[in-house]
């Protein structure tokens, strides 16, 4: 789970840690272990705040890629949602996604014998997420 800007502030949402507190403590998740995608090419953001008032540095680690290729704007690689999925879960385990972007994830781990569960708020990431699972499957 990547991390957010309040929309017109140069700060961070603690959306992220404080969905995890509440799985932690109302559902009895664990967190057993964080990963970090470095990538020292990532687009300077918020924009706004790094590059046109400089007040932001520029963050270098990163979970998301910033690619134009489908409707949803922040999506990764099949590599980082493979390596999680063969690392966490066994054939025929239930993978889970709070944000399902473009579902990566979800066509990954039907790919990798998983069962899936992908959530999205915004349904035309929804419908453009259905054409991964076409014959003509962009990367």
């Amino acid at each position: 789970m990547g991390g957010a800007y309040l929309r017109g502030n140069p700060i961070r949402s603690i959306y992220q840690y404080e969905l995890l507190v509440r799985l932690s403590k109302e559902v009895g998740f664990y967190l057993a272990q964080e990963f970090y995608h470095y990538n020292p090419s990532r687009l300077p953001s918020p924009a706004e705040w790094v590059t046109i008032r400089r007040i932001r540095v520029k963050d270098s680690v990163n979970s998301v890629w910033w690619l134009s290729k489908t409707p949803h704007p922040a999506r990764f690689f099949r590599v980082f949602a493979e390596f999680y999925i063969k690392f966490l879960t066994d054939e025929n385990d239930t993978v889970l996604d709070l944000f399902a972007g473009s579902n990566t994830t979800g066509f990954v781990a039907e790919t990798l014998q998983r069962r899936w569960l992908s959530f999205e708020i915004d349904e035309n990431y929804l419908i453009g997420s259905k054409y991964r699972f076409n014959d003509e499957e962009i990367d």
